[in-house]
């Protein structure tokens, strides 16, 4: 807004009749489009689910999952590994400080987005990420299904009746399949399923054949989707003398919706090898 403004020379208006007005955030970048350089910037307020941050120039506070303050100069720690919040704490309570003014004042947020933080246990961890020094996963372990399937960002998903009902709320939806803790025969494979919706002509499926390569990276296979109403099948090869280890279905670019079923992976001559929801693995 505040670019928008000065490009046209337009007032923002700090009041209006019978409205409350918020302040708004950011500055112009006019200044670059002129070959100027903007100066001194506000502080980049940060907030992710229960992740807080502020980056104040040279330097960025930020509490992972709601657990205490950690401090970096990014300007000679880019990767963050050097915690100085033990040996600046005025500073860093001083962007805390900010912070919470801007979640309360700025964003308007819920009291929880700027609550006191809890105690630090390192190192963090989190339940969607994967450890790739660590061993590969295990489908021995306890917890740990091989074959688990996963709902991927702006992607809602219900298992009814065994079959997948997503619900896609922005870009880049789909589901995953992680196969990298079970033993599979290499491929090549056949993928089956039923769908119904999606979006017309946008299927895709993503396949990774070595465990340190991540999706969407890998192999890329298109499919068309018909999105007339009806139950459409679709069958696809996957052509690899390797086995996979990671699989990635897209039905939608964006918003909307699809149902998926019978959804199998099998050798070329049909024996299945998984499939999708899988039962669960008693504890």
């Amino acid at each position: 807004m505040p670019t928008l403004a000065a490009i046209t020379q337009c007032a923002i208006p700090d009041s209006w009749p019978y409205r409350d007005l918020r302040p708004i955030s950011g500055v112009s970048l006019k200044p670059i489009f002129d070959g100027d350089t903007l100066g001194k910037r506000p502080p980049i307020h940060l907030l992710f689910s229960n992740d807080r941050g502020l980056r104040d120039g040279d330097w960025k506070a930020v509490s992972f999952r709601k657990k205490a303050w950690e401090l970096y100069n990014v300007a000679e720690d880019r990767a963050e590994l050097n915690d100085l919040a033990r040996a600046e704490p005025e500073r860093l309570a001083a962007m805390v400080e900010t912070r919470t003014d801007m979640t309360e004042n700025l964003l308007h947020a819920s009291s929880k987005f700027y609550a006191p933080v809890n105690e630090n246990t390192l190192p963090h961890r989190h339940p969607e990420w994967t450890n790739f020094d660590g061993d590969a996963p295990s489908a021995q372990r306890k917890g740990l299904r091989a074959n688990k399937i996963r709902a991927r960002k702006n992607t809602q998903m219900k298992i009814v009746d065994g079959q997948l009902r997503l619900q896609f709320t922005g870009e880049d939806p789909g589901i995953a399949m992680d196969l990298r803790g079970r033993e599979l025969p290499n491929g090549p494979y056949r993928l089956s399923f039923r769908l119904l919706d999606g979006l017309k002509d946008g299927g895709e499926v993503f396949y990774t054949t070595d465990p340190k390569t991540t999706l969407p990276n890998g192999k890329r296979v298109e499919f068309e989707i018909l999105a007339d109403g009806k139950w459409q099948p679709v069958t696809l090869d996957l052509s690899t003398d390797s086995r996979i280890y990671q699989l990635r279905i897209d039905v939608s670019p964006g918003l909307g919706k699809a149902t998926i079923a019978e959804l199998n992976l099998t050798d070329q001559e049909g024996k299945q090898i998984a499939a999708w929801p899988a039962e669960r693995s008693p504890e």
